[in-house]
Order: structure tokens, then C-alpha cells, then sequence
């Protein structure tokens, strides 16, 4: 038999996969403003709008109202990108006319 300590550990880390598996596939988790569950498709973000509510465009034309910030959407794409791109690096800048 489990202690509840080491029952509510295997949980905890039994959900950890699960969102590590959800984003693997190309999807991150967020929350409408209603409440409800919405996963994404972290490849086919267009812009986000910073507010009282973040608003994520898609490229399909699709938008979506979400509690988490932009800043909080953002990590969880950069997250996504780490675990599904492991050897990528960050692109350079492109240099503009005050380099020359």
C-alpha cells in the first residue's frame, strides 16, 4: 500500500507527462476567459495581443481569448520549441543599416 505522500507524488508526476505529451504534438494548453480548455497549435500562432485578455491570431484566421498572458503563451511556445526542437538554435538578426 502507498503512503499518500508517495501516492500523490506518482499523480503529480503522472500529469507532468501528460502536458509534457500535449505539447510534444505540436499543441500547447490554454484557458478561454469562460472557462473552458483550448489546445493550440503552437505552429500556426500569428500574433498575440496584450490586454485585460490575451487574444491569439492564428494563421487560419482563428482567434482565441485567453487568461494567460502574452507573456505566459509565449514560454509555453519557446517550452514547446525546446522539447520538439532540441538542436535548434536561435536565428541571428538580421543586420540593419547602423551596422554597416
Amino acid at each position: 500500500r502507498l503512503s499518500r505522500n508517495l501516492w500523490r507524488a506518482c499523480v503529480k508526476k503522472w500529469l507532468n507527462l501528460l502536458d509534457l505529451h500535449s505539447s510534444i504534438g505540436k499543441m500547447i494548453r490554454l484557458h478561454k476567459i469562460n472557462g473552458g480548455e483550448v489546445v493550440i497549435n503552437a505552429e500556426l500562432i500569428e500574433s498575440l495581443e496584450s490586454g485585460p485578455q490575451t487574444v491569439v491570431s492564428l494563421t487560419t484566421g482563428n482567434r482565441y481569448i485567453v487568461r494567460e498572458t502574452a507573456d505566459d503563451v509565449t514560454e509555453k511556445v519557446l517550452e514547446y520549441r525546446r522539447l520538439t526542437h532540441p538542436s535548434s538554435k536561435a536565428a541571428k538578426p538580421i543586420a540593419g543599416p547602423e551596422a554597416a
